[in-house]
Parts: C-alpha cells; structure tokens; sequence
C-alpha cells in the first residue's frame, strides 16, 4: 500500500493554460514546442485544460512506461479519422481491436521481412531511377514529396503487392489535407462533427471519395485474383484481410477501413522521417562519413539484404535510423484516458496520481529531447546516442509503447536503414538550408515547410553513374 506523503497530485490549471490563451499560445507556438516549453518550466508533469476535460502531460520516462504498457483505454486525438479509419485497427478498442491486431500480427514478424527487404529494395530503384533525371544537376528535388511517395510505393508492395503508382499518388494528396485539419482539430475549442464537415466540405468530400475509392478498387480486384487457384499472393495482408470479412455491409466498412488504416499509418511515419533524416545528415558531415564508410565497406556497392539487417552488419545505418525517429518522433502525442485510479511511478520513487476519466497526453518529442534521459546534446543529431542499448528502453518511444505501440514499428524502422543505406551508397544530397526546418504536428511529425535538395551521384558508385 502507498504511503500518502509518497502520492504526489495533479496540480491545478492555472488560467493561462485555459480555453483562449492556450489556444492562442499553442497556435503562436506551434504544439510541440509548447509542449516542450511547459516540460522544461514544469518537469514531470503539468495540467492543462482542454474542451474535453484536464489533460496530464506525463513526461517522465517510468510513469510513461507504466501508463503505455498497462494499456488504458485510448483517447481519441483524432477523431476526425473515424469517418475513414474508425473501425480499423488504429482506432478500434476492446475485443475489435484485440482480434484485429493478432490477424495482423504475421505480417510484421521478422520471418516476413525477408521479402518486405526485397520489395522496398525494388520500390527505392524506381525512385532512383527517376531521379537520374535531377542528378548532377542544379534543380532540387522535394524530399517531402519523394519519400513519403517512396514509403507509400513500398507499403503497397510489402504489405499488398501492388505496383500501381497512380493509387500511391491520388491518396498521398487525400490524406494530406486530412491528416493536417486532424492535426488543427485537436486543440479547437468549438468544432463540428467529423461526419458533418465531410459531408459538407467538398475539399473532405472528394478526399475521402478517393481513399474509398482506392481501398474498394484494391479489395475488388484481389477478390478476383483469389479465385485464380494459381495466383501468387494468396497469403499476403491484402488476401488475408480480404478473406478474414464476410460480404455484409458492417464486414465490407471494417474491411475498407483497415486497407486504409495500413496504408494511413505506414507511409506518413517512414516518408517524414526520411525527409528529416536527410536533413539531420545534411548537418552532420562526420555522421555522413561513418554511414557511407559502413555501406561501402559491407555492402560493396549490392543492395541491402535482410541478412544484412538481422546479422546486425549495418550498425552505423540502424543508429542513423533511431536518431532520426528519435528527433522526429513520427507519433509525436499520445494520448490516453485513465479506465481506472492511476498510481503511476515516478523516476524520483514517488506516485502520480491520475483519477479515473482523466486524460493523459505523453509526448515522445518531449520526452526525446529531455537532456535528462539523453545528455546535454539531447536535441543534436548524433549517431552515438544509440552506441549502447538505449534503443530497447522506455527512453526511445517513436513508435510508443505497450499493447498499443504500432505493429508496423519494425517494419517502418528495416525500411529506414534500407532506404537510407541505399541513400548513401549512390548519393550525396545537400537539403538546402537544413538548420531552418522547424518540426509541424499534423498527428504525426511534419517538416514545417517545403524541404528541397540537391542530389549528386557518387563517384564511387559506378551504377549510379
């Protein structure tokens, strides 16, 4: 039993993180640096109140772990995902998402990677392929539109085995407008229904017609190819999903909304934290130099391979790819509503409490950042911070933590050190003005603006000549 002076309590909100001055100073700010501005005035914790309630910002490293791994109910940060995704795995709770979760389970095992690696070692050669249009040329690239569409080409690949680029293409644009006003609606005090503004906005309208559009055109067609008894796919995520819902209306809703929920959330994590990868790398001429070392070394100018991945022989390339999910948190806010009273440990031996019904919000691009769990430099790029073991720990939370984590954390993270692996064997790209990128939440992690570069093939590198 606690001792009742080992119980710390949530401090009262005080009037400047209330109704219109925490709007204002969220929106002069930007979310995630007002978060992390309260974090350094505040320390483990700090109340804030929102249209739905007193939120807890958590940000210490074990009462995180606890509030994560004991898997209380989720909150709904985006709600305005529902009409598309509400019955996928993303959003579904209890039972629904317990079943879904474990059907999906196979797909992202280590055994399945293996010819995960080939498909976005294929997917990263198309990309290549168009950007020998741009090499050695004074015209830059827009790495925020060329990852992110790489991502997308790999999920449909791996996941799905489809090549079509005009599906990757129409429902990049879909989902950007959404994810963005899902972004702006978490933090509004006065807003309409989700549903409402779908039906009547033609901008959500048409987005949402696309994405349906596309999930019902790719279920469709590998209902058909599942009748071919020769046909080659029968056990991917495509098949299985599509074999595991029945024909009614409410099976056909789940079914479109979890083609969707994978195709959602695995191409806005990767397809950023490329973008910001490269950035970072940009900045960092010495962590540059020990990755290409690496590459050429043991590569030898051959694609990665999954060996290469699960023999640990890429160790330069998987620290770059933790740095940059460090830094850039992809899930950049999670939140969660306390289903029960919470003693939750703190670092210093004490317990925070949290009654039932409140909310709790943990940002891992705080808690990444805290000079606390990652040095003085917490904020710099530095492929060292993932010299040890650190990588394992409840420190390093890009994909979050517990029951809940996403399933497609391993999948996001081999498809980093490939891709960037790739990267710098072929090329050099120097992302102009690096240093100027600021960090925008849109539920995930976004670069504030548009992020060029210029890209030039390696000498050493006689296939990219």
């Amino acid at each position: 039993m606690l001792m009742k002076s080992n119980v710390v309590q949530i401090p009262s909100v005080p009037p400047e993180r209330r109704g219109l001055r925490l709007l204002h100073d969220i929106k002069e700010r930007g979310v995630l640096y007002y978060l992390k501005e309260l974090e350094q005035r505040e320390g483990a914790f700090a109340s804030l109140e929102r249209r739905d309630g007193t939120t807890v910002l958590v940000n210490d490293a074990e009462a995180v772990r606890h509030i994560l791994v004991e898997n209380h109910s989720k909150g709904a940060p985006a709600e305005f995902l529902y009409p598309i995704v509400g019955k996928g795995v993303f959003l579904a709770e209890g039972e629904a998402h317990a079943r879904q979760r474990k059907m999906a389970a196979p797909y992202f095992t280590p055994r399945s990677h293996v010819d995960m690696v080939v498909q976005m070692v294929a997917a990263t050669h198309e990309m290549f392929e168009r950007w020998q249009v741009n090499a050695n040329r004074p015209t830059p690239l827009r790495l925020d539109r060329e990852f992110p569409g790489l991502a997308f080409n790999i999920l449909l690949r791996a996941l799905f085995h489809e090549t079509n680029a005009q599906t990757a293409a129409g429902m990049q644009g879909a989902l950007k407008a959404i994810f963005e006003k899902a972004g702006d609606r978490m933090w509004q005090l006065i807003k309409l229904p989700a549903e409402v503004v779908y039906n009547v906005s033609s901008e959500f309208r048409q987005a949402r017609r696309i994405l349906f559009e596309t999930a019902d055109d790719l279920i469709a067609r590998r209902r058909e190819a599942l009748k071919d008894p020769d046909f080659e796919h029968k056990e991917d995520l495509l098949s299985q999903l599509v074999k595991n819902y029945g024909i009614s209306k409410e099976d056909q809703a789940i079914l479109r909304h979890e083609v969707i929920t994978y195709l959602v959330a695995g191409h806005e994590t990767t397809g950023q934290g490329l973008t910001f990868a490269s950035a970072y790398l940009s900045q960092n001429p010495q962590a540059r130099e020990r990755l290409r070392k690496e590459v050429d070394s043991v590569l030898k100018e051959a694609d990665p391979t999954f060996d290469n991945i699960r023999n640990l022989e890429l160790p330069e390339a998987s620290r770059a790819a933790d740095e940059a999910l460090r830094l850039s948190a992809p899930a950049p806010i999670v939140r969660r509503r306390a289903s029960q009273d919470i003693y939750a440990p703190l670092d210093d031996g004490r317990h925070l409490f949290i009654p039932k019904g409140h909310l709790i919000m943990v940002s891992p691009w705080v808690i990444h950042r805290r000079k606390q769990y990652w040095g003085d430099n917490a904020e710099t790029f530095d492929l060292d911070h993932f010299a040890g073991d650190q990588q394992k720990s409840h420190l390093n939370l890009p994909f979050a933590s517990g029951p809940r984590n996403c399933i497609g954390g391993p999948f996001a993270r081999t498809e980093m050190i490939v891709v960037g692996a790739m990267l710098a064997a072929r090329y050099e790209l120097s992302v102009v003005e690096p240093e100027s990128i600021k960090y925008r939440y849109a539920l995930t992690t976004h670069p504030d603006r548009p992020v060029e570069a210029y890209v030039k093939a390696r000498e050493t590198y006689r296939a990219a000549a």
